[in-house]
């Protein structure tokens, strides 16, 4: 019954985020225009930033629209800390400095929020793919995700018990 652990860094978690805010638009963009029901919000990619401590994983983006400016939204997201046992659950909010910033968080906090969320469960599906590949035919089961030493870790049990 071998345990299976990946190890994402910081890097990647950007990449997989920026992946999920381009949707359609080109690997290369570097701002991006979100647009629905009449308004917009312009997102400046190349500011992502992604940062771990001790359990939470925090994600900074420059997002800007006409009336708020261009204002800084940090994703927090707590994943749990390597070897608090917090299995597979994890939670999320959304912290701003500004008046201007909670409006952008009211208008398109929600949407935004759901793909860094996607963004990080893209590198837990990534894992059970490479865990079905390097243990074909035995059962997987999730044991967990956290995150530490500027890593995302997700646990796999591979075998009779999983």
């Amino acid at each position: 019954m071998p345990l299976a652990r990946w190890s994402t860094d910081s890097a990647e978690i950007v990449e997989r985020i920026a992946f999920r805010l381009r949707a359609e638009a080109p690997a290369n963009s570097r701002l991006l225009l979100w647009a629905r029901h009449g308004r917009s919000v312009l997102l400046h990619l190349t500011s992502l930033r992604v940062s771990i401590r001790n359990g939470w994983l925090l994600a900074n983006l420059l997002v800007e629209t006409e009336p708020t400016g261009r204002r800084l939204l940090q994703f927090v997201l707590y994943l749990g800390d390597d070897g608090d046992s917090d299995g597979t659950r994890a939670g999320a909010t959304i912290h701003t400095d500004s008046r201007e910033g909670g409006q952008l968080v009211q208008l398109w906090g929600e949407d935004l929020q759901r793909a860094v969320w996607d963004g990080v469960l893209d590198i837990v599906e990534g894992s059970l793919h490479l865990a079905e590949s390097r243990h074909r035919g035995l059962p997987l089961s999730l044991l967990g995700f956290s995150c530490s030493g500027n890593q995302l870790h997700v646990d796999i049990q591979a075998g009779e018990g999983a």
